[in-house]
């Protein structure tokens, strides 16, 4: 993915020995601890290292300010929720209704990046561009998530083609992607309380099911 614009600062190395490891994590947690007590602008480096029990210098040497400690916190979200995706992307939905792969999906979007935005809705709502999965690679390395999520779409709307209203599958996945990215970032970008209410899922969901289905 190019380097976007108005990027988050990012930490200044990543920790690779045990030690190091124990440090980075011990600051995440004392971060989200805060965040959670104090509110994200009340937060503060020497804060967040007094309460991961360590010392200013220790910290600094990871992290140049609080904004790439919340940048390491999103991405380290993100490879959970990865995890997640991944999950349910390999099942085998064949014994699954249209229907309830629909809906299944479009929680799991929603709720990808209601936790994001729950997170730190400032820092979200200022950056979420540079968390975008649909554009990061995936954790294969080989195709961005949008490509891999084009594929899933196809296979999906091929074994439920006899009850579809549309003739090119292809089409209809890029199509799906298309309304469902843009659906959420116009949530994040206009309305991002609104990604708290299940009722946007049931939007999305209506809109989905007439574009694909015959009555």
């Amino acid at each position: 993915m190019e380097e976007l614009q108005n990027a988050p600062p990012q930490p200044l190395r990543q920790a690779k020995q045990e030690r190091s490891k124990i440090l980075v994590q011990s600051v995440r947690e004392a971060t989200l601890l805060l965040i959670d007590e104090l509110g994200a602008d009340a937060v503060t480096t020497v804060k967040i290292a007094g309460r991961a029990g360590i010392s200013p210098g220790s910290l600094y040497r990871y992290y140049p300010n609080k904004q790439a400690i919340f940048t390491d916190i999103y991405q380290s979200e993100l490879s959970r929720l990865d995890q997640r995706l991944i999950s349910y992307a390999s099942k085998d939905l064949t014994t699954e209704s249209l229907e309830c792969i629909i809906r299944t999906t479009l929680e799991l979007t929603h709720n990808f990046y209601a936790e994001l935005i729950s997170l730190h809705s400032g820092f979200f709502i200022s950056y979420y561009q540079n968390f975008d999965f649909t554009q990061r690679k995936s954790p294969e390395g080989q195709q961005s998530w949008r490509a891999v999520g084009n594929q899933w779409w196809v296979s999906v709307l091929k074994q439920n083609r006899h009850r579809l209203r549309v003739d090119d599958v292809e089409a209809a996945a890029i199509f799906l992607m298309d309304l469902t990215t843009g659906f959420f970032h116009r949530k994040i970008e206009m309305e991002p309380s609104a990604l708290q209410e299940m009722i946007i899922i049931d939007q999305l969901e209506d809109v989905f099911l007439r574009y694909l289905l015959v009555d």
